[in-house]
């Protein structure tokens, strides 16, 4: 007894349904239904002189139907009496040619040794086992009746006198079974190992696109979010790419792995994602050197203001506004000098910009900005505010009382920067033992600016204060409230010129 494992086409679910009662349709049936029905009719007639056990001739029918089953699919008028005749003969003859097929074969002689039914079994055997498909070889059942079909032949081929002449001739057809239904195994176990690696290949080379790999560097700059991206990058560069690259290595020394993928993967990772993030360095690099350049180059022109010259001074430092431009791209060029510093840190520069002269010249301009400003101390004012919206006030006012931020007592406050949205990306390295992941973190805040002006000592100065709140960031950002982000001390003001 034997069982041959065959499959229904995919189609028998189109119209295995029961669809209800189907109104007469008076039109004409569809050029494709009628074509449906006249290849049907050759399929039943074929199928009438089906054996058991014959899969081949089974699974060529069953391909016509195929055919037969995306005509009747595609017909627009469903309704029609010829559309339904076609599917009902259409699941009768699927399902006669799937029970005939997986019939046990009838004996083919009385006696199970002769040799002309031994003959047509090992040839039926050869047949249908050239026709199994890859799949197959997962169903356990389908691979013990294959092994007992074959078991049973050897014993009957076995069971021939010795003096039969074709008897070696059959021993080596049933070896040749034997050998081919332990090879189809093979093949099948080499198949879904290849895929599994394949699969690895793609999930690897899945880091490595663009919403993966750590973005350009864009403004505004800060030097611990720096510090966090170029260490992303190096991380990338170093110990994540040389352990991708070692596996794709050790997945290629398996023959089951595509060779065009491991070839493309083995190109991506080492030569194109590498030129990309080399490419993200030198342009980061550049926008970084750049904004110290600029607030160097204006410190030089500060540091040129003679002091002695009352017009010179009023005209560069106090006209309307300019005092509050001075002093704010000043402080740009100390933070992106800072961010040079962080920059050069992390990469392990070598030969880069002198960041202390850097930093030591717009010291001495900030200096020097605020010792012309007292030179002509009665010029100095608060400058227009850029908002009079009471609520901001009130945020600085609240945010001022955290005793942390040293703020102190303040006789005038007013919005030097309106509230603006702001939004980055930064990546952070993440370390398991000797495995590196990369997080990417979407920071969005609202920050706005105020001027205040502080008592020290017995005298007066303004302060420049930025505050922030953030809707999204990372692990530690004080999420939905407001903070004090930045601050510094600018030039004195006269008391009785504060309310000005």
């Amino acid at each position: 007894m034997r069982t041959i494992a065959i499959l229904l086409p995919l189609a028998m679910g189109w119209f295995g349904l029961c669809l209800g009662a189907v109104v007469a349709a008076p039109q004409a049936p569809e050029q494709v239904v009628v074509d449906a029905r006249k290849e049907l009719a050759e399929v039943e007639k074929l199928a009438e002189s089906l054996q058991p056990g014959d899969m081949r001739t089974a699974t060529q029918l069953q391909r016509r139907l195929d055919i037969v089953a995306r005509k009747i699919k595609s017909a627009r008028n469903q309704t029609h009496p010829d559309w339904a005749d076609a599917r009902s003969r259409f699941n009768a003859v699927s399902k006669r040619i799937a029970d005939t097929a997986n019939a046990t074969a009838p004996a083919t002689g009385a006696d199970p040794n002769d040799l002309a039914s031994l003959e047509t079994d090992l040839s039926r055997a050869e047949r249908d086992l050239k026709s199994n498909r890859l799949d197959q070889y997962d169903d356990p059942k389908f691979v013990a009746d294959w092994n007992q079909r074959i078991a049973d032949l050897r014993k009957r081929v076995e069971a021939l006198p010795t003096t039969e002449r074709k008897r070696d001739r059959h021993l080596n057809t049933v070896k040749w079974l034997e050998e081919n239904i332990v090879y189809g195994q093979t093949q099948r176990q080499a198949s879904q190992k290849g895929a599994a690696n394949n699969q690895r290949l793609a999930a690897i080379l899945a880091t490595y696109e663009a919403a993966q790999m750590p973005r350009d560097l864009v403004e505004p700059l800060e030097a611990e979010s720096v510090v966090h991206w170029v260490s992303s990058i190096r991380e990338r560069l170093g110990s994540i790419m040389e352990r991708d690259l070692a596996e794709v290595e050790a997945l290629g020394l398996d023959p089951t792995t595509d060779r065009q993928k491991i070839s493309s993967a083995r190109h991506w990772i080492g030569s194109t994602a590498r030129r990309q993030l080399e490419e993200k360095l030198a342009m980061a690099q550049g926008l970084i050197d750049g904004q110290a350049d600029t607030g160097t180059q204006y410190a030089d022109f500060i540091l040129k203001v003679d002091i002695k010259n009352r017009d010179q001074v009023t005209n560069v430092l106090l006209g309307e506004g300019r005092f509050d431009e001075c002093m704010a791209r000043l402080n740009a060029g100390v933070k992106s000098v800072q961010v040079g510093q962080a920059f050069d840190r992390s990469l392990d520069r070598k030969g880069g910009p002198d960041r202390s002269a850097q930093a030591a010249k717009l010291s001495a301009a900030v200096a020097h900005a605020q010792a012309s400003a007292v030179s002509a101390l009665d010029a100095v004012r608060m400058p227009a505010a850029k908002s009079k919206d009471p609520a901001l006030l009130k945020i600085a006012e609240e945010t001022f009382k955290n005793p942390d931020y040293g703020v102190g007592a303040w006789k005038r406050m007013l919005v030097s920067y309106d509230i603006q949205s702001r939004e980055r990306y930064d990546t952070s390295v993440d370390r398991s033992g000797t495995r590196a992941s990369l997080t990417t973190y979407h920071y969005k805040w609202q920050e706005f600016g105020v001027l205040t002006a502080e008592k020290v000592g017995n005298d007066w100065y303004l302060f420049y204060n930025l505050l922030k709140k953030f809707e999204s960031g990372g692990s530690t950002t004080p999420i939905g409230r407001w903070i004090l982000a930045d601050r510094f001390q600018s030039t004195r003001i006269l008391e009785e010129n504060i309310d000005k």
